[in-house]
C-alpha cells in the first residue's frame, strides 16, 4: 500500500510505502519540504509481522490500521536518514515519526509529523492510498 499526503499550503508532503511479500516487509517512509533535505526511511527485509499486528524490528515500529471503509490512520517511528539526494542510500541520521489520519471520502489527511528533536508539522492536507 502506498499512503501520499500534502500540506495544502505546500510546505511539505510525504508518502508512507508498506508491502508485505510471504515472510518479508518492505517499509518506505519519506518526509520532503522545500528548500530542506529529504528524510527517508528504507527498509527492505523486515520479518513480516502476524496478520493483524504492528510491525516492530531494529528501531521500526508501524502501525498501518484501516479504521473504517475509507478511513485510515498509520504510525511510525524509526530512524531515518537526511539526505544530499532523494537516490543517496548514506544520510546523516535523524529520526521520523508519524501519525495521521486519511478520509478517502473527502480525499483529506491530518494528523503529527515529528522530523528530529525540533521539527514539528501539524499535518492538515490532502493524500490518497493507492494498494498495488
Amino acid at each position: 500500500m502506498r499512503f501520499d499526503w500534502r500540506q495544502a499550503d505546500g510546505s511539505a508532503s510525504g508518502r508512507v510505502v508498506y508491502v508485505v511479500d510471504g515472510a518479508t516487509a518492505h517499509v518506505e517512509a519519506w518526509l520532503e519540504r522545500p528548500g530542506e533535505r529529504p528524510l527517508a526511511v528504507v527498509e527492505r527485509a523486515a520479518p513480516a509481522p502476524v496478520p493483524g499486528r504492528d510491525l516492530r524490528y531494529e528501531g521500526l515500529w508501524l502501525s498501518v490500521v484501516e479504521e473504517g471503509p475509507g478511513h485510515w490512520s498509520v504510525g511510525l517511528e524509526a530512524m531515518g536518514l537526511l539526505l544530499d539526494d532523494p537516490g543517496d542510500e548514506l544520510g546523516e541520521p535523524c529520526p521520523l515519526g508519524l501519525d495521521l489520519g486519511w478520509d478517502l471520502d473527502d480525499g483529506s489527511v491530518a494528523g503529527e509529523v515529528l522530523a528530529g528533536p525540533h521539527v514539528v508539522i501539524r499535518v492538515d492536507g490532502t493524500g490518497s492510498i493507492s494498494v498495488d
